[in-house]
Formats: C-alpha cells, structure tokens, sequence
C-alpha cells in the first residue's frame, strides 16, 4: 500500500497516512484535527518505500533458476545471480 500525504488547504497543516490505493479519498473527507475545517487534498509526494517492507520481500520460488538462464542466454549480462 502506497503512503499518501494530506494536507488541509485552510491551514496548511499535514499528515502522512498509509492507505489502499481504493481509498485513498477517504482522508479527504475528514475534519482537520488543527482547525476543523473538511479541507484535506492529497499532496503530490515522491514514492515511499518504507525498510520493513523491503526486507520482507523474498522472490518467488524458482526466481534464481529465471535469472541464471537469462544470465547463460544473455552473453555480456551484468545480472549477478
């Protein structure tokens, strides 16, 4: 899930929130805890890849076997298996 940033366009006050891409709207909807107001947007952001996330992830099975043909069929590849 994609991190998205908010921000409320009366008082400028923003948050971070970690959301499935379907609702990403629903912040937006909400009152702002500084002044009250309904005003959130979302804010354009550069990718968040959060570390815990990139550590969990493991190729699938067979991956390895992939990459080491690729590697055989591909002379000059720089894919280190």
């Amino acid at each position: 899930m994609p991190v998205y940033v908010y921000g409320c366009e009366a008082c400028g006050h923003t948050f971070e929130k970690l959301m499935k891409i379907a609702e990403r709207h629903l912040p937006c909807e909400e009152k702002c805890e500084k002044c009250g107001e309904a005003n959130y947007n979302i804010r354009p952001t550069a990718l968040h890849v959060s570390a815990s996330v990139m550590t969990n992830l493991k190729p699938p099975d067979g991956f390895k076997d992939v990459l080491k043909r690729v590697k055989k069929n591909h002379k000059g590849s720089t894919i280190d298996v």
